[in-house]
Parts: structure tokens; C-alpha cells; sequence
């Protein structure tokens, strides 16, 4: 008989926490497992076609929150999971943790619940009491990393409840088959051109401040240098202003979310960088990145070190430092060979996060908690 799984969801960005959870439903086996996604709405919070086409051809319940604390959503949720003969919970954020928990505690099914990153930079205090308090209810706790997992324990989650299942990435739909030297010409960048990228939505974490700096001090050495920043967020005017203010507008390209442009920005960059301060645990787009051959130069926070070995296959170096970060960038730009021994390695390494192990790991959890 197969396992039924609800999955609830109620974050309809194309965030990573959302794309993991689309990975895991859309390759999920149908042979052995039944998921359905249950979207919880508030408001005007819908999610676009694109946004659910991703998760497949999977059944899709909706739940609504009439007000922002609507304790009854936990017992329609109840409801439906009686009805159906749901086995399992499980979600991945915070509200939807909450939710989840509740709808287990009282329709008696095991709940599987996530945390997704440094969540206490990110939830205010009267949230990760709750968190906390609230962990009892769930069976098991999924984290991204070992990092993260010692992260939780030392904030007070009890270990045995804490599973470390690594995200995994879609690396082919980061292939691009345009040359590179055409894709530069719809972008209207010069061939010799050096272009460093960031991926990663426009907030205080993510510390393009320190990426701007980066690009004002190699500008020095290459004047005709691009900075490519992908991602939208309420910094994107404060960020505009500064890059005005240190002199480098025409070397600074904002292009917003790209969507499947991605792989053609990944194609055309020499180095991608991760200048993150905190709020991460498993940055993917450092993966995305590795498996298509560009060089990586991260900050040295969180799970980073999991996924580069520094010096073998990428370059991590202290955060909100913009020398060290040149640095590191110089030594790519003018020493091809080096780039040429990290890309294999970089390239071998990201094997080991793809979905099927992801999927499989989530798998074996459903079964062993249902056993």
C-alpha cells in the first residue's frame, strides 16, 4: 500500500526552500508514495502557473487562513487528512511547521517539519521561542547540513529528532548550449571582458555591498570589468545608489529574477561569488555554479565548507572582507590553469548533490517513520 503525504506549502516564491520541496515532490516514487500539496493562501497570496508547474502532475488541495492567527486551518487541514488517510505530514518553513504540527497533534499522524537555515538571524525572539517549544510535536526535523544540525542542537533541539538530508540540485536544467561567445553578444559584453556574478535575492544578508566593493577594487585592473547581480528585493534602490556613488554604474548590470535565463548568465561568468553574512545554511547556487564549470568564491560561513574544499575546488574567504574577494578573484582571471584544476574537482564534488540522492534519502525517512 502506498504511503500518502501531505505536503503543505503556504510561501509561493521561487525560493530554495520551494524549489527543494518541488524537487522532492516532482521525483518523489509513485510506486511507493502518494503526495498531495496542500497550498495554504492568505489573502492575496496565490501562486502563479509557473510557480505550481514545477511540482508536476501532483494532486493540489487548498486550505485558507481567514486572519492572520486562524487556529481552524489547523482543523480543516484535520479534516482532510482523516478523510484521505494521510500517513504522513510534512513541511518545510516556519508557519507551515507550525501548522503542520498542530494538524498532526490532532488528526495523529507523524509530522516531518524543516528548518532552512541560521533561523536565529532570521525569526524574531517570540518566533524561535515558539519554534522551540513547539519541536515536540514533530517526529523528525530535517536540516540541510551538518552545519545547521549543530546549529539547532546548540540552540536546544534534541539530536535524535534532527535528520541531515543535503539539498539537491537540478544540474541539468543549469546546461546551456548557446556558445559563450554569442550569449556575450545578446548581452552586449565584450569577448575579453572579465564578468563576475551574484545570485541571490537584493537583502542585507547577502552583502552585495561587499560584492560592489569587490567589483570598485578590481575595476582598477579591469577597467571594462561587468558585474551581473540576479536577483529582485527592497535593497535593489539603496544598492543602485551606492553603485553610483563609488563610480561603477557602468559596470554594474541589475537584471532582476531571470528565471530560466540563469543558465546563460552562468554560461557567460567567469566567477560567481557568494559574499553572504549570514541567514544561510546550504547555498545551492554555489552547486549550480561548480556543475557548470564557474568558479566559486564564498564567504566562510555555514555549510560552506561542506561543499568547497578550499584552494581544490572553489575559494572561501572571509565575509565582509572585499580584498579578499578580489584577491582570490585576480588569482582566477590571470592564472588559467588554476581555474582548469578547480573545475573538475568542483565539478566531482557537486555528484554528490544530486535529487535522486536527496529523494531517496527523504524516501527512506517516510518509510522508516511509517515502519
Amino acid at each position: 500500500m502506498k504511503l500518502k503525504i501531505i505536503f503543505l506549502l503556504s510561501n509561493f516564491r521561487a525560493g530554495g526552500a520551494e524549489t527543494q520541496f518541488a524537487n522532492l515532490i516532482k521525483n518523489i516514487d509513485r510506486n511507493k508514495f502518494e503526495p498531495v500539496l496542500g497550498l495554504i493562501k492568505y489573502k492575496n497570496n496565490t501562486p502563479t502557473p509557473e510557480f505550481l508547474a514545477q511540482f508536476g502532475d501532483i494532486e493540489i488541495i487548498e486550505f485558507r487562513r481567514k486572519r492572520r492567527l486562524d487556529f481552524m486551518v489547523v482543523f480543516r487541514i484535520r479534516s482532510f487528512i482523516l478523510k484521505r488517510g494521510i500517513n504522513i505530514i510534512q513541511s518545510q518553513l516556519f508557519m507551515d511547521n507550525q501548522i503542520a504540527r498542530f494538524s498532526g497533534l490532532f488528526s495523529g499522524r507523524p509530522v516531518v517539519t524543516s528548518v532552512r537555515g541560521e533561523i536565529g538571524a532570521i525569526l524574531s525572539k517570540s518566533k524561535m521561542w515558539f519554534e522551540f517549544k513547539s519541536q515536540f510535536l514533530s517526529c523528525k526535523i530535517v536540516v540541510n547540513s551538518k552545519w545547521l544540525k549543530d546549529y539547532v542542537v546548540n540552540l536546544g533541539s534534541h539530536a535524535e529528532k534532527i535528520v541531515c538530508i543535503y539539498n539537491g540540485v537540478d544540474f541539468l536544467r543549469y546546461q546551456c548550449e548557446e556558445k559563450k561567445i554569442k550569449l556575450r553578444e545578446i548581452y552586449n559584453i565584450d569577448s575579453d571582458a572579465p564578468v563576475i556574478s551574484i545570485v541571490a535575492r537584493l537583502h542585507p544578508m547577502k552583502d552585495h555591498i561587499t560584492f560592489l566593493k569587490t567589483i570598485s577594487i578590481l575595476k582598477k585592473s579591469y577597467p571594462d570589468i561587468v558585474a551581473l547581480i540576479v536577483g529582485d528585493g527592497d535593497e535593489k534602490e539603496f544598492l543602485k545608489q551606492y553603485v553610483s556613488e563609488i563610480g561603477i554604474e557602468s559596470n554594474v548590470r541589475f537584471l532582476g529574477v531571470i528565471g530560466d535565463k540563469l543558465a546563460e548568465i552562468y554560461k557567460i561568468t567567469d566567477v560567481l561569488l557568494l559574499t553572504s553574512q549570514w541567514g544561510e545554511s546550504f547555498p545551492n547556487v554555489i552547486l549550480e555554479a561548480m556543475s557548470v564549470s564557474v568558479p566559486v568564491v564564498a564567504s566562510n560561513i555555514s555549510a560552506v565548507p561542506e561543499i568547497i574544499d578550499n584552494g581544490v575546488n572553489g575559494f572561501i574567504v572571509e565575509k565582509n572582507n572585499a580584498e579578499q574577494f578580489s584577491n582570490k578573484i585576480l588569482t582566477l582571471l590571470s592564472d588559467s590553469e588554476l581555474s582548469n584544476t578547480l573545475i573538475p574537482k568542483a565539478r566531482e564534488k557537486v555528484r554528490s548533490f544530486d535529487i535522486p540522492a536527496m529523494v531517496k534519502a527523504y524516501e527512506l525517512l517516510y518509510e522508516s517513520i511509517c515502519s
